[in-house]
């Protein structure tokens, strides 16, 4: 299995951040949660440089 996270700045040009994990569905064995962090780093204008943090939490269970 591959879990996948993405933020997106609104912006007339926007930032992105991306993250993955990835995991064998057979190791599932009950149900867990799976974190992902994904950072935007503005890379414009006079923000440039600073960062937005996001967490993504995926509950995966096996049913």
């Amino acid at each position: 299995m591959k879990l996948e996270a993405t933020a997106i700045e609104q912006d007339k040009i926007p930032d992105v951040g991306t993250a993955t994990k990835s995991f064998k569905a057979s190791t599932v064995a009950a149900s867990k949660k799976h974190t992902l962090d994904v950072e935007v780093v503005e890379n414009r204008g006079r923000y440039s440089g600073n960062v937005a943090k996001w967490k993504f939490v995926f509950k995966v269970e096996k049913s």
